[in-house]
């Protein structure tokens, strides 16, 4: 109930032991819930430097499963990289409450699809046609369009990535809503 009620979630790991099964499915419950967190690695004033570059690939794997993860590696002990992470704090909590106008999310949207259109399972052309965000807590955005439940999740994958590229927004999860358009002709009652 926390994580879903947080803004941002910091998960703090100590660098003597690797990811726990714990870990894993804290992971899994701030995936589910779509949220932006830091992700602390502390005590690395405790490990070898070997030790350190294990535990790093260790991490990787995680920062794969959630895009864009913030990894900082600390010494509460030493004050090593405290400012990084109250930086990095700020920093994502700016980016998730920012608004963009309806014209910029187009206008993203648009060039992503026109560096790789989509295309149906029978080769026409899927267009999707506008943008806007929605009010909500997370990042969520809407994308209007024709037969957007044939979009396949490769393409949702790489717009959600595309439009983290473009509006700088490394560590805060986009949540994209895609929405059918209906057609004016189709009279039914």
């Amino acid at each position: 109930k926390c994580i879903s009620e947080a803004s941002i979630c910091i998960l703090i790991i100590s660098a003597e032991e690797l990811v726990t099964k714990q870990d894993k499915s804290i992971f899994n419950i701030l995936k589910s819930n779509n949220k932006p967190f830091i992700l602390v690695i502390n005590k690395i004033d405790l490990i070898k430097k070997d030790e350190l570059s294990k535990l790093k690939s260790n991490i990787d794997y995680f920062s794969n499963i959630l895009f864009g993860t913030k990894i900082i590696y600390l010494s509460a002990l030493h004050n090593r990289n405290i400012r990084k992470l109250l930086f990095t704090i700020n920093s994502l909590t700016s980016n998730l409450h920012k608004e963009y106008r309806p014209s910029k999310l187009t206008k993203i949207l648009n060039d992503a699809c026109n560096k790789h259109p989509i295309k149906n399972n029978k080769n026409r052309l899927i267009k999707l046609k506008f943008a806007k965000q929605n009010k909500s807590s997370d990042l969520s955005i809407s994308i209007h369009g024709n037969q957007t439940d044939k979009i396949p999740d490769s393409y949702r994958k790489y717009l959600v990535n595309y439009f983290s590229d473009q509006l700088g927004l490394s560590g805060v999860p986009i949540k994209l809503i895609f929405k059918k358009e209906k057609n004016p002709y189709n009279m039914g009652s």
